[in-house]
């Protein structure tokens, strides 16, 4: 963050016979006893139309501790936060006729989008428990260099309000490099 490390994430997705995908994002931020771990589980149908969602706030110094289940339904998504103790429950609607179908799920780990191509449709988000409108665009291949490594990626650029993001990822739809501006993500080869 900002040019200093921050901590690690790890990110693992899977494709399972029935054609759903699976993806899991472990990601920890802080340093000595203030740290936070955030971990989030989502599943997609095999168009891209998302089933379920899981995400955890775990805080050492501040003992936050908070759990989001969503569950993904034709009226939109029903979600139950878990607060310390507190439980509640919300159900946040989405017109029928909203894109939700997220294809760009799959790109690289299944489909091969073409140059310029964009999709647009709404992620619900598990912080604000809002559903967002995001745009993502394949831009193309580009040869990157991190740690003496030099790799071919994908250029993927995500648009979420008035947040760009550009994910460079490779053959298997994993990132390389995540640059959110004053946030970047690099991948870390084992020694």
């Amino acid at each position: 963050m900002n040019g200093h490390p921050a901590g690690y994430a790890t990110l693992g997705q899977s494709l399972q016979k029935d054609g759903t995908k699976s993806v899991e994002l472990r990601l920890e931020l802080g340093e000595g006893d203030h740290k936070v771990r955030i971990t989030t589980q989502a599943k997609y149908d095999p168009q891209g139309i998302p089933i379920r969602k899981f995400q955890e706030t775990v805080a050492t110094a501040g003992a936050i501790n908070k759990q989001v289940v969503v569950t993904f339904g034709r009226a939109g998504a029903d979600v139950v936060v878990l607060d310390g103790e507190k439980r509640t429950t919300k159900s946040v609607s989405l017109a029928s006729v909203a894109p939700r179908a997220s294809l760009s799920e799959f790109w690289f780990i299944r489909d091969i989008p073409k140059v310029g191509q964009v999709e647009e449709t709404y992620e619900f988000n598990a912080d604000s428990l809002e559903w967002d409108f995001v745009k993502t665009e394949y831009r193309g291949k580009k040869t990157l260099k991190i740690e003496e490594h030099s790799i071919d990626t994908f250029e993927i650029v995500t648009t979420r309000g008035d947040q760009e993001t550009t994910s460079y990822l490779d053959d298997k739809g994993l990132p390389v490099l995540i640059d959110q501006g004053d946030v970047k993500m690099e991948k870390i080869w084992p020694k």
